[in-house]
Parts: structure tokens; sequence; C-alpha cells
């Protein structure tokens, strides 16, 4: 019985036992209380043994889960780590006391994690797992923000937080959300985002600088394909009319007045260039300034076309107005295609503005009065037929406002016109002046005494009228008895009633008024014939059609038989070629530029990378030794010699170094470029008379080319990589370096001798041999040089190889010496001189230092190079080498695979160019050879369209006597 009272308490004390296992915390043991009748000491005593055996045991199950919950917990705080995202810092999201209190937070936590005891690695691992999924919600919020840079207001960036916050951990968490709400600033960009972005934005105004251009060179090609299509038909409409059975069948689109202003347009060109005989009619109007002549060309286009001028000079070059008959009333310039609307005022307006500006064109550089032809064409109803060309007025003054020669160049301009054997003179007399005031009536006699194609008009005779006391005066004017002058009419008309806003019509019925109702005309003083502007177009056409009738089968004999001199010239000075003009020697040579130039690029076997490093060594070579070398052997020690190789070799990439080697290699392509072009055959005929424009446009695309940005990224990563490289890997490499630092050193001896030459002046067998002279200061500079040549012996190696200034003492010392021979030197050439002479013996000790160098490449990579042997430099110019080669290997690459590609784009938009520059092509395609081909061109194109005008006139003739019923 005993034995089961102490078995079920055994059990419950178990059960005891077992429930504080499962609370290692708050472990509470309970005895009860003895039962009634039952031996207390047994039971205690076994209880008490119990019981400490079950407290040995706790302990270890306290001690192992406080192990393993601080092993878990760090293992979380690492994945915890891990998750994080890669932000720099807090402050670009919070503020800085926010920031410092998480610092502090997460430190406090690793601490309590890594220590692990008890309660608080609880704690911790609790507050550190719900920080884990507070900070990925975070992420989730913010991370499409901070990753593309998308920038949100204020408002917004508010919500997602609070947002955040509410899901997050709950109020009173390690991390205070509420100051979160405070601050939503963006997120500065890294350098690394700055860059990509500044990059893609270089790349955008790039592309969008390479569309414009490749949008001016497609206008450019379309407007050159436009003038070669318009080209090209003339050229097949000359081959036809070239044809006499074509000639016969083929109806010109053209009337014959049309057709003919065309041929004295191409005349005045041709005669403008070399100065021929142009003997084809046209009507000349001649007259005082402000005599009226512009209103009579007017009066009798029927339409105010020109500018107008308060009694200041407006016509200052030749107008050629070719009339003719037409449904419309429209006017157009001969090199445009835009017509204007006579009667739309607004046409005329511009019509006007036009031909001012035309003409203020014509006078640039300080002329008054141009010899530039303006062509315009005037069609409308009723027109008579005829060309006509106004010319400035004469003037009696030259005025301040006018170039010196302004006078005699309108004589002589009037003159050139009025010479021509079939010109008819159209004279203009202003009639409300005296007729003694006139100057254009005695050119007019002495160019045509005879008055066999003169016609006189009288102008403003209605202000005549009123004005002048006797009529008989103007009846003299109208019978040619008054001035010294004959002609083959006499005309009267009115030009106006002196109001600029008239219109044509207005003017004409004035005209028609005033004949009506004047007084002289009743009296006789002028025949009804010689008035009105309509009876003058008439009597003035007939006599200009009369005229060219009778001239023109002449004239177009006299250009056959100038274009058989022509040819027979061409073929006897220059049989092998075919007479092409500049257009055509310009459209074959653009594409005999881009075959010969781009096929020599191409074919031509040139060493990049060795045209290119012997560029950059050339370039390199003196800030090298100057600034580094000869800087570093300055040192007293070898670590300092290397510590000041490095800070030079980095001041030197800080310089900009990329941008050298570039340049560098660039100015070596274009070396390349020259030299390849220059040797380069041509394909097919030898021509020199291309080589000018060849050079002209390699050259602008040269100047014009440049390389691509990207490749100043790749230099810097190679310089930057090659120059902090100090190690040497293989013996192949050292002796490169070693050969390399020899050859260098040989380089750089030679030019310091040279300079010490040029110093000191000629030796003994050179003043002997080669008869030179010794100057003075080279005499001095020669003692000078022994002198230092002493001090070097007495120092003896010292110093050496290290380089050092020449003190005070022994510079009095040196001049003391020159002194007693009677030399006065000055301390700045002593100190010049003793620079080159301690640099000619360094240099020479590093050649020795070479070859010592040679074969000591295990040695110094084992570390066990005596201490006497220097091979510190090895490294230096093995750095520089490694830079020079790679940097070549890339810049030849470059030019191999783009660069060329890109000067041929160049030389294309070269050669567009000088196309377009008619200045350009007369000096690049210049000489007899062209001069008489472009002549020959130009006399065969008048004289086809001048036989082509016979031939119309001749078919006109038939129909007109077919319709009178003549026999043709």
């Amino acid at each position: 019985m005993k034995r089961e009272i102490i078995n079920s308490r055994n059990v419950r004390r178990y059960h005891a036992l077992s429930h504080a296992k499962r609370q290692p915390c708050t472990l509470i043991l309970r005895v009860p209380r003895p039962l009634v009748g039952t031996p207390v000491m047994g039971v205690r005593y076994f209880g008490i043994g119990l019981l400490a055996r079950q407290l040995l045991k706790v302990r270890y199950w306290i001690l192992g889960g406080s192990v393993a919950g601080g092993v878990a917990l760090k293992d979380k705080y690492n994945n915890l780590k891990q998750q994080l995202p890669d932000i720099p810092d807090f402050t670009q999201f919070f503020p800085e006391a926010t920031a410092d209190e998480l610092h502090q937070m997460w430190d406090r936590i690793k601490e309590r994690a890594e220590s692990g005891s008890g309660t608080l690695a609880g704690f911790a691992h609790d507050r550190l797992n719900r920080a884990n999924t507070w900070l990925l919600d975070l992420e989730k919020s913010l991370g499409s923000q901070i990753r593309n840079g998308i920038t949100e207001g204020p408002s917004t960036a508010v919500a997602n937080i609070s947002d955040t916050e509410t899901e997050g951990p709950e109020r009173g968490s390690i991390f205070p959300l509420a100051v979160l709400a405070n601050t939503a600033p963006v997120p500065k960009e890294t350098i690394e985002e700055r860059r990509k972005r500044a990059e893609q934005e270089r790349q955008l105004r790039e592309m969008e600088d390479e569309l414009r251009r490749l949008h001016s060179a497609g206008q450019l090609a379309i407007d050159r394909l436009e003038a070669e299509n318009r080209e090209l038909r003339d050229t097949l409409n000359n081959i036809r009319d070239a044809s006499p059975e074509s000639r016969a069948v083929r109806s010109s689109s053209q009337s014959p007045i049309e057709m003919y202003s065309e041929i004295l347009d191409l005349l005045s060109t041709y005669d403008s260039n070399f100065n021929t005989q142009d003997h084809l009619p046209r009507i000349v109007v001649v007259g005082d300034q402000s005599a009226g002549k512009t209103s009579v060309l007017e009066m009798i286009a029927q339409a105010r076309i020109f500018p107008r001028g308060a009694g200041e000079m407006m016509t200052r070059a030749p107008v050629q107005v070719t009339l003719s008959d037409g449904p419309d009333r429209i006017a157009r310039f001969r090199d445009s295609s835009r017509d204007y609307d006579l009667d739309n005022e607004r046409d005329l307006v511009d019509l006007r503005r036009e031909i001012e500006q035309r003409m203020r064109a014509s006078v640039r550089g300080g002329r008054t009065v141009s010899k530039d032809v303006i062509s315009l064409s005037v069609k409308g109803p009723g027109l008579s037929r005829m060309v006509l060309v106004d010319l400035p007025g004469i003037i009696a003054t030259v005025t301040a406002e006018m170039a010196s020669d302004t006078k005699d160049t309108i004589y002589s301009l009037s003159k050139s016109y009025m010479k021509n054997p079939n010109a008819i003179i159209l004279c203009i007399q202003d009639g409300s002046i005296d007729a003694e005031r006139s100057n254009v009536t005695d050119l007019v006699s002495s160019i045509d005494p005879d008055g066999a194609r003169t016609i006189f008009v009288l102008t403003k005779i209605d202000v005549a009228e009123k004005s002048v006391m006797n009529p008989e005066r103007i009846k003299k004017i109208l019978e040619g008895r008054l001035f010294p002058m004959r002609a083959l009419g006499y005309f009267a008309v009115v030009t106006g009633r002196g109001n600029v806003s008239d219109s044509i019509e207005d003017i004409q019925a004035y005209e028609q008024d005033y004949f009506k109702n004047s007084a002289l005309l009743k009296k006789g003083v002028f025949k009804p014939y010689q008035t009105t502007t309509k009876n003058l177009s008439h009597a003035v056409s007939e006599r200009f059609w009369k005229m060219v009738r009778d001239t023109v089968e002449a004239q177009s004999l006299q250009l056959k038989a100038q274009r058989f001199n022509l040819e027979a010239e061409w073929k006897n000075h220059f049989p092998k070629y075919r007479p092409m003009d500049r257009k055509e020697l310009y459209e074959r040579s653009r594409v005999k530029i881009m075959d010969d130039v781009m096929s020599a690029c191409l074919s031509t076997n040139v060493n990049w990378v060795r045209n290119i490093e012997e560029s950059l060594w050339r370039r390199f070579s003196p800030y090298l030794f100057d600034n580094v070398y000869f800087t570093a052997a300055a040192a007293e020690t070898r670590p300092m010699f290397n510590t000041i190789i490095d800070i030079k070799l980095r001041e030197w990439k800080e310089k900009n170094l990329e941008h050298m080697c570039l340049t560098v290699g660039s100015d070596a392509m274009k070396l390349e470029m020259r030299n390849i072009v220059a040797k380069a055959p041509s394909e097919g005929e030898q021509d020199p008379i291309y080589d000018a424009v060849k050079k002209a446009a390699v050259e602008m695309a040269l100047d014009r080319h440049k390389w691509e940005r990207q490749a100043v990224d790749r230099l810097r990563t190679l310089v930057t990589n090659a120059l902090d490289d100090n190690s040497i890997a293989s013996s192949l490499m050292w002796d490169h370096a070693v050969e390399f630092w020899q050859t260098a050193l040989s380089e750089k001896l030679a030019e310091l001798r040279g300079r010490l030459k040029e110093e000191t002046g000629p030796g003994f067998t050179e003043k002997w041999a080669m008869w030179k002279s010794v100057k003075p200061e080279q005499k001095i500079a020669s003692e000078a040089l022994i002198e230092l040549e002493k001090l070097q012996k007495s120092i003896g190696d010292k110093k050496a190889p290290f380089l050092f200034d020449l003190s005070p003492d022994d510079l009095n010392a040196v001049k003391k010496n020159l002194e007693l021979k009677k030399v006065v030197v000055e301390a700045d050439m002593v100190q010049r001189l003793w620079s080159l002479l301690r640099r000619q013996n360094f240099l020479k000790d590093s050649m020795k230092r070479a070859d010592a160098c040679r074969n000591s490449f295990y040695y110094f990579k084992k570390g066990s190079l005596d201490e006497d042997m220097n091979c510190d430099d090895v490294l230096l110019f093995s750095r520089v080498r490694r830079m020079i080669s790679q940097t070549s290997r890339s810049l030849a690459q470059q030019i191999d695979e783009s660069e060329i590609r890109r000067f041929e784009r160049e030389l294309k938009r070269a050669v567009n160019d000088i196309g377009q520059d008619k200045e350009g092509l007369q000096t690049y395609f210049a000489g007899k050879r062209v001069e008489l081909a472009e002549k020959l061109k130009q006399v065969r194109q008048i004289q086809t369209k001048l036989d082509l005008f016979v031939a119309t006139l001749s078919d006109e003739e038939k129909t007109k006597r077919a319709k009178l019923g003549f026999a043709v």
C-alpha cells in the first residue's frame, strides 16, 4: 500500500517536471503536502533526490537552448542582411536623426544576436522577423521609384509610405515610420547612373545632329538631281534640234520671241566671259536720268513692273524685258519658275521688290552700277513681240553717295550696247526741260550719226505744252531740226500725271484724252501717227522684226565659222581629250575621285599600328624624358625614384592623355591618307586635270573628319590600365622593355649631342673641311663646357647617376676660372650647359645599366638583384611601351573598322559641296583647255538654238504666204 502511494506521488511529480520543461524561463516547483498517515521523512528524502536529479537535467536544457537559439539568430541575421536592398546609405531616404537611430539600433541588435542570451535572444529574434517583413514591404513600394528614377510628387510619396506603415510593424516598432512621412526626397543618382544618363543624352544629340545632316545632304542631293535632270532635258532637246529630220517635224513649244530672248541671254553670258561680238538685234532704251525711260517701257509692257524712287537712281543694272503675246498677263524671271500675276497688286509689289533686290545684289562691293543683266519675260494680250534692254540713266554729275566711276561706267555700258550695228536705239528725251540740258542726244549722235537705227521719243509732252511758250520749239524737236542728231522716227508720248498710284489703264486713258484735246495737235505741231505709246510700240516692234530677219542668218553663219575655228583649235591643242566644260568635268570627277581614293585606301597595305606607334612616341618622348624620367632621376634613393615615377605618370594621365592619344592617331591617319592619295595611280586615263579637285576634296574631308567619341572612353581605360600595370610577366616582355629603353636612350643622346653642338659651334674638322665659322657666343659656350667637364670629372660618381643642379660655389668657381681666361659668361648659360652635360652623362650611364639589365629578368623576378644593379628603369619604359602598344592597336582597329568608312562619307559630302560652289569649280578646273571647252560648248548651244529660231521664222513666213495665196 505504501509502495502504491509513493508511486502515485512520483507520477504527479513527473508530470509537474514535464510541465516545467515546457516553460524553461518560468520554472516553478510545487511540492505537494504530505498525506495524513504516511511517513513523511521517507518521502522527503526521496523527493529531494529526485528534484536534484531533475534540476541537473534542466541546466543542460537551458544551456543547449541558448546555444541553438544564438546560432539560429545569427543565421537569420545573415539572411536578413542578404535580403536587404543595395542602398548606399540610409540618409538618402531618412532624416539624419532617424538614420543615426537606425544605425544604433542595428548595432544593438547585432550585439544581442551575437550574445544569444536568454530573453534578449528571443526578443531580437522576434524583432528581426518583423523588421525583415517590413523592409520587404518597403522595398516593394519604393523599389520601382529608386531603381527606375521615377519622380513622384510629395503627396504621392507620403501616401505610399503611409500605406507601407499600416501594413508593416505596429506603432511603437523599432522603425519609426512617422519620420519617413516627413521626408520623401527622390534618391540621388549614383555616379554610374549619371554617367549612363549623360551618355544616352549625348548619343541622342549625336543622332539628332546626324539626322539633320542627312536631311540637309538629302535636300542637296535632290537639288543636284533636279539640276541634272534639267541639263539632261536640255541636252536631249539639243540632240533633237541638231537633227534636220526631227527639226523639220518637231514643233517647238516656245514662241519665236521666247526662243530669241533665250538666245540673247546665252549670248550675254558668252560675251561677258569671252568678250566676243554679238550682233543680234535688240532694242536699247537710253536717256537721261528721270527722263521717263522706265515709264515708257512700262507703257509698252502695259504693266507697272519697275521700282520707283523720288529723284534717286533706281535702274542700277541692265534689265532685259522680253515681250510676247499671250492669254494671261504674267511676268517671270529667266532663272525662276514663279509666275507673277500682273493683275494682282500683291504680285506686282513682290515683282518690283524682287527687281530692286536683284539690282542691289548686283552692285555689291562699293559699286553703284552693274553690268549684270536681269532677264525678265512679260506676257499679255495684244503685246508687241520684241526684246528691250533698259539701261541706267545718263548722269551729268557724280554725287557723294555714288562711286567715283559711276558716270564713266554708265557711259561705257551704254556705248557697249549701242555699238551693236543691229541694235535699235530708243532715245528718250524729257520734254519738260530745256533741250540744251540733254546729255543723251550727244551720246546717241556719236554712235549713230546718220540715225539709221535710232527712234526718238519726247516724253512728258503734256507738261511741255503747258510750260513751253514757243510751240515751234517742240515742232523743231519732232522734225529733227533742233538736236544735232537724226532718227528714223520721232514720237511724243505721255507717261503719267505724276501720281505714282496711277495704274496703266489710268495713264492710257489720260494719254488718249490729252491727245484728243491737245492744242498742239490741232495746230499741226506734231502729226497723229507721232503720238501715243501704242503707235510707238507698233513702230518699234515692226522695225525690230525687220532687223531680226535681215541679220539673224548672217549671225548664224558667223557663229558657224566661229565654231569651226574653235573645233580646229581644240584638235590642234588637245587631240587626246574630248571637250568637256566644268560641269561635265565635275560630274566625271565625282565618280573618279571616289573610285581612286577609296580603292587606294582599301587596297593599300598600311601598317597602322607601326605608324601610330611612331607618332605617339614622337609626341610623348619629350614629355617622358623632361617631366618624368629626368625628374625622377634626381631622387637619391630607388624607392623615391619609383614613387616619383608613379606620381608623374598619374599626373600625366590626369592631363587628358587619352585625348592626346586620339589626336595623335587622327593626325597619323590624315598624314597617311594624304600620302596614299598622292602616290596612288588613277584608274583608267591619266588626266592631270582632276588632281586639283581630288586634292581639295580629300583635304576638305580630312578636315571635317571627327573620330567617334566612344574611342575616348576605350582609350581612357587602356591608358589607365597600361600605366598602372607595374608587372613584367615574361622574359620576352622584359627583353622588349629593355630594347625600347635602349632605343629611347639612343635617340635622346643624339638629341642632346645636337643641342650641345648648337651651343658650342662646329668642331675643328667642320671648320676646316666645310668652311664653317664659330660665333662669339659659341666660343664662350665652348670654353664654359670645358670647365664644366673638368668639374664633372672632379665630382666623379658621387651623385651619379642622379641629376642635380650646379651649386652656387661650383658656379662661382667655373666663372672665376673663365675670368682667368678672360672669358665672361652668364650664369644662365653655365646652368644650361651643365644641365645638358649632366643629362648626357646620365643617359650614358643608363645605357650601361640597360646592357647589364638585359639578362637580369630571373634575378629581378626572384628579387635577388645586386644592390649596385638598378633595373627600375625597365619598369618605367615597360609601362610606357605597353601603353603606346595597346593604344596603337586600339586606334588601328578603329581605323580599319569604322574610320575609313566615316572618311568615305565625308569625302562624298566634300565632293557634293564642291559641285555647289561655282567659284570653287572655276578655281579647280582652270586653264586654256577648260576655257576653250566652255567657249566651244556655248557656241554650239547658241548656234543650235539660233538655227532652230531661223527655221521657225521660215516656217512662219511660209504659213503667212500660204494664207495670202502666194506660192511657197
